[in-house]
């Protein structure tokens, strides 16, 4: 369902997005610094929880941009709804510098551009709101070669490889394909809870049996990271940690594994599972998250390392078939 003020229609649009807060099921997308006032009564929304319509919400973006003016000539607040960890519907409201709502748009299963990107992350969500807001405004897709800064920022802060490692990652995981059930490899102490544990390098073993020859290593990785929610920092600061043990202490085998479990201090509620596969030089093969927007997860459904184990054998599977 789609407003439009053809009055209000600008020709350009400077956007800051202007309050921030998620209710369960919602998940809300902005930036900006409001005051304490106001970032009290937000908290006090927020507590409200699931009895908050999405309906008041244009109602509150109004209050915040009158009380804390945006500094643009129109303001934006996306929604992202989530329903069983998959994402429902993208809605976007944009008002003017007096809080005025001007166009409010909600994209769902059965619309076009909702079915064309299938959000499956917040980023993507995002995509859909710029498309969308990309078409109110009669703007084209940029033309030529984009120049890249927004792949250079997140790569910079996700430690993230560049192209040609890329490319380069993409050979070897063929090679490896190829070796199959031939391929041997060693799996390092699992990173569970923030340290390396050896037993679980064991009960990972075991769960990969079958796909391919498999040794646990007693020998723990070093890595000294603090805990971090960017799932792709703490997956490449994984791949780095093995990549510069290995290139001392190479390991008996075709491959290294090096798997770490998100998950909580009693290791029954999973976040995330990540792993890197490389030589026994170091060089990097594979590196794999998985987290809840993800089909393998989801069919895994992990509760507790055991799970983890599992998740990571079906991938593992999946990269030598």
């Amino acid at each position: 369902m789609t407003r439009v003020n053809p009055q209000s229609r600008p020709r350009w649009l400077a956007v800051v997005v202007a309050a921030a807060f998620a209710t369960p099921g919602t998940i809300a997308q902005s930036a900006g610094d409001p005051a304490a006032a106001q970032q009290a009564r937000l908290e006090k929304f927020r507590a409200q929880g699931a009895k908050v319509p999405l309906a008041v919400l244009p109602a509150v973006l109004k209050a915040h941009v009158r009380q804390t003016p945006a500094g643009a000539d129109h303001a934006l607040l996306a929604a992202f709804d989530i329903d069983k960890k998959a994402f429902v519907a993208v809605r976007t409201w944009i008002v003017d510098r007096d809080g005025e709502l001007i166009w409010s748009d909600v994209q769902k299963a059965g619309d076009a551009e909702f079915d064309r990107i299938r959000p499956e992350e917040p980023l993507e969500c995002c995509v859909v709101v710029a498309e969308r807001v990309r078409g109110i405004l009669g703007l084209d897709r940029p033309k030529g070669e984009r120049d890249g800064r927004m792949a250079k920022y997140w790569a910079a802060k996700s430690n993230y490889p560049m192209k040609a490692e890329l490319d380069a990652m993409a050979v070897r995981a063929e090679a490896l394909r190829k070796l199959g059930k031939a391929a041997r490899i060693a799996v390092m102490p699992v990173r569970v809870v923030g340290v390396g544990d050896a037993p679980q390098a064991v009960s990972l073993a075991k769960a990969l049996l079958g796909s391919c020859w498999v040794s646990p290593v007693e020998t723990v990785v070093p890595l000294d990271a603090k805990p971090t929610s960017n799932q792709q920092l703490q997956l490449w600061t994984l791949a780095r940690a093995l990549r510069t043990h290995l290139e001392k202490n190479p390991v008996d085998a075709d491959y290294a594994l090096f798997a770490e479990y998100g998950v909580t201090a009693d290791r029954k509620r999973v976040m995330a599972v990540d792993f890197v596969i490389c030589t026994a030089k170091g060089e990097w093969v594979v590196a794999d998250y998985q987290n809840d927007h993800h089909d393998d997860y989801r069919q895994v459904a992990p509760n507790g390392v055991a799970d983890c184990d599992a998740l990571v054998a079906r991938r593992v599977a999946r990269l030598l078939k």
